[in-house]
């Protein structure tokens, strides 16, 4: 669920969490937090001038207290494989970073998603 703020969030949403109030955060907050290492900081309540200006949200629910703590988080493991990128991303280096363009190849998705670019620090 993607509402363009948080006031367009619909009442009905809360309404599904009946026996418990839920908080809701924005994710570039929650993304953060994952990418810096964590901790995972569910103990905070975003403001709804953030909630307002962030693209995504994220809804938690717990009647466990607890669940709203800082969470530290593991560290990333390597997999088996080899990770790559989305080929959809077009990929310019600049040193030690990355930055990612989302293209399009067809005149139907360029027309109906919007631009998104990224820029990413490759991690040694």
């Amino acid at each position: 669920m993607e509402p363009s703020t948080a006031a367009a969030l619909p009442a009905g949403y809360r309404d599904l969490f009946e026996t418990m109030e839920p908080r809701i955060y924005g994710e570039a907050g929650l993304f953060a937090d994952v990418v810096a290492g964590g901790p995972l900081d569910l103990s905070r309540i975003d403001r709804p001038e953030a909630l307002d200006t962030d693209p995504a949200l994220t809804i938690i629910a717990s009647p466990d207290e607890h669940v709203y703590a800082r969470h530290s988080l593991a560290a990333a493991a390597s997999g088996p494989g080899e990770f790559r990128i989305n080929p959809l991303y077009a990929v310019e280096r600049r040193g030690n970073e990355l930055s990612l363009r989302l293209r399009f190849r067809t005149p139907i998705t360029r027309t109906n998603t919007a631009p998104v670019s990224s820029t990413c620090r490759i991690q040694p």
